[in-house]
């Protein structure tokens, strides 16, 4: 699976679990430990606009997940996108593959943030799994254990699936 395709994979789970969020549910805390469920969703909101506008996503000013989501889904029809360079603040010039792959497993995680949050099922797309996994490993350790990006791993002491390890990578109690 490509990278676009990914990215639609992982915005179908995150919808699944944006879509049974509750009004009551919105202040329940997460895994995340400094947000709650309505932070976490403003969060992915934001990331995604900020990134997929350097993508070309034409996101309205005040825009909700699902006009997000159909803004990247515009910008990346058009594959060239992931071949330009963008200069992104305090990480340099990336490609659009490298900010469609923060885009991609940023969401990623967040949608297990959300289901553990919620309840719901938490289970996440395994090519995008182990994709994300592969991704956070080639990160260096001081932009990934960064203040404000993930805690340090989580220890395993049993075998676990590939889902459980990338969730213990990026510092989160599966």
């Amino acid at each position: 699976m490509d990278l676009i395709e990914q990215w639609r994979t992982v915005a179908e789970a995150f919808d699944r679990r944006y879509a049974e969020i509750t009004d009551e549910q919105r202040d329940d805390p997460t895994p995340c430990s400094e947000w709650d469920v309505r932070q976490v969703v403003d969060h992915v909101v934001s990331a995604q606009g900020r990134f997929g506008a350097m993508l070309g996503a034409d996101v309205p000013e005040d825009a909700a997940w699902p006009d997000v989501r159909e803004a990247m889904a515009t910008a990346l029809a058009d594959g060239s996108v992931l071949s330009q360079t963008v200069a992104v603040p305090g990480l340099g010039d990336l490609s659009g593959r490298q900010i469609l792959e923060i885009c991609t497993y940023d969401l990623l995680i967040h949608t297990w943030d959300v289901a553990r949050a919620i309840g719901a099922d938490e289970t996440l797309p395994p090519e995008a799994v182990a994709g994300c996994h592969a991704w956070l490993q080639g990160l260096p350790v001081e932009i990934l254990r960064s203040s404000g990006r993930f805690s340090d791993p989580v220890d395993l002491q049993a075998q676990v699936d590939e889902q459980a390890k990338m969730l213990a990578f990026a510092g989160r109690k599966p």
